[in-house]
């Protein structure tokens, strides 16, 4: 569907109207084929804009590569405008980031409040009494897992905000019974598993990011097992993997990974109740 257009291009461009504006998001992800097809959907006279961080590319897989960024600029002499302002985050939230980040040049709105950075032990965070208005986030999944069936199972109405994350958590789960294991055997075959996945992935361009995403999952797997004793088979598990994962957090905690939150947090800030995770930090305003 890409590529053909590409390929009959003379052809096509007869009939072809072109549009007078063209908008590529994430353009640090196209391959050689959707670039050209982009440019052909300007035609000679549309203006193009590409919205693109040169220092991402995890599209690998469908042909992306590390300077796809590089390569728009130069096929399409493009002019380079900075997004270098952040109208969502505090101030001190940014000074941290550009510690840690320095390479990457950004800086807060003019109305961006100060904000404040409260690090909290694991045990402090223990104690602290949490509502439905708090958010806990982090990086990983398996640790969100954890402290869900923690807050479960200590009283506390809590989800893992993502149904897809569950349904990702199933089809492992599906796969694994294609094994034909007893039910006691189920880590021993978990294991089988992740060992012949990782094998397969190490062959692929993204090898470090599918097997780390892979070991992440396979973490949240034996969470959920670890936390069913009495369960007696795949299907115990997946019942109850839908009790952990939902997309309505309506008066619950929720806990969410960084990437699953993207675009909420504006609404928790006004809340004044957003809560990070890294080691359980708590980000407040």
């Amino acid at each position: 569907m890409i590529w053909l257009p590409v390929q009959w291009k003379s052809e096509i461009i007869k009939s072809l109207r072109p549009y007078e504006f063209v908008l590529v998001d994430e353009c640090q992800d196209l391959n050689a084929v959707q670039l050209e097809l982009s440019c052909m959907l300007a035609g000679v006279n549309g203006r193009m804009l590409f919205v693109g961080d040169p220092h991402q590319a995890i599209v690998g897989f469908a042909g992306a590569d590390c300077d796809s960024y590089q390569k728009i600029l130069k096929r399409i002499k493009g002019t380079e405008l900075p997004l270098s302002v952040c109208y969502r985050c505090p101030r001190s939230h940014i000074e941290l980031v550009k510690m840690i980040f320095p390479n990457i040049s950004f800086f807060p709105a003019p109305t961006a409040s100060l904000g404040k950075i409260i690090i909290i032990s694991e045990t402090q965070f223990k104690e602290t009494k949490l509502t439905e208005k708090d958010l806990i986030i982090s990086r990983k999944t398996a640790p969100l897992v954890s402290l869900c069936i923690r807050l479960i199972a200590s009283g506390i109405a809590a989800i893992v905000k993502g149904r897809e994350i569950g349904e990702s958590l199933y089809r492992i789960l599906e796969e694994v019974d294609k094994l034909n294991f007893l039910f006691e055997q189920f880590t021993l075959a978990l294991e089988l598993y992740h060992a012949a996945q990782t094998e397969r992935f190490l062959k692929m361009d993204n090898a470090e990011q599918l097997i780390e995403l892979l070991k992440d999952k396979i973490a949240a797997i034996y969470a959920i097992y670890g936390a069913l004793p009495m369960a007696k088979n795949i299907w115990d598990l997946k019942d109850y993997i839908d009790t952990l994962f939902s997309d309505n957090s309506n008066g619950l905690v929720t806990l969410c990974t960084c990437h699953r939150a993207k675009g909420s947090m504006e609404l928790h800030w006004q809340d004044k109740t957003w809560r990070g995770n890294r080691a359980y930090p708590t980000l407040e305003n």
